[in-house]
Parts: structure tokens; C-alpha cells; sequence
């Protein structure tokens, strides 16, 4: 029912199937790629917990290019909503990175 969900445009559905694919659950090998796919979709629609997620992905390079500016803008996003982790991540990249604020803006 996960990708019967996630293919019809739930957001939840779409961060709970991509988190599987990043990790490897649901017996399948992980599959950084598609998860990343998964989780932009979810990202997109305003879920906060797939924008800190997404912004994971791009602080580390699992299925999408690098990109510390990426990740400042889906954790700012995330923050903005309350997320915890989102703002201890974002905290975090802003003290190891103080050169952030002339990074140019992730559209």
C-alpha cells in the first residue's frame, strides 16, 4: 500500500517509501537514487520531514550530487515549520560553514 500511496502523490506515503529505499528496508537493496527522487516529490509539496530528509541526502551525497547549499535551503525550509532536527541540522552546517550567508541561493 507504501507505493500504491507514494505513486498517487501522498507525501507521507512519498517519505516513509523513500526513507526504505535509503535504508534498505522492506527486504529490497537500498536505492539512494530513486529515494532521492521520493523524497524531492515529498520535499516539493511542503512535508517537512522529507525536506530534512532530502537535505540529508544532499549534506551527504546519497542519490543526488552534493550540495551544502541545497541542504541549507531544505533544512531552512523544514525549520521554518518547527522541525527539531531540522534546526539542529541547520545550526550545525551554519557554525561548520560561517561562510554561508554568501552562498548564492539553491533554486
Amino acid at each position: 500500500w507504501l507505493e500504491e500511496a507514494a505513486e498517487s502523490g501522498n507525501p507521507v506515503a512519498q517519505n516513509d517509501l523513500g526513507m526504505a529505499l535509503l535504508t534498505g528496508a522492506l527486504a529490497k537493496e537500498p536505492d539512494a537514487e530513486a529515494a532521492a527522487k521520493l523524497l524531492t516529490k515529498a520535499a516539493r509539496q511542503g512535508h517537512a520531514p522529507a525536506q530534512s530528509n532530502l537535505a540529508v541526502c544532499h549534506a551527504d551525497g546519497r542519490g543526488l550530487p552534493r550540495s551544502l547549499r541545497a541542504a541549507l535551503y531544505w533544512w531552512t525550509e523544514a525549520a521554518i515549520q518547527g522541525l527539531p532536527d531540522a534546526e539542529q541540522n541547520l545550526k550545525r552546517l551554519k557554525e561548520e560553514h560561517p561562510s554561508w550567508a554568501s552562498w548564492p541561493p539553491f533554486a
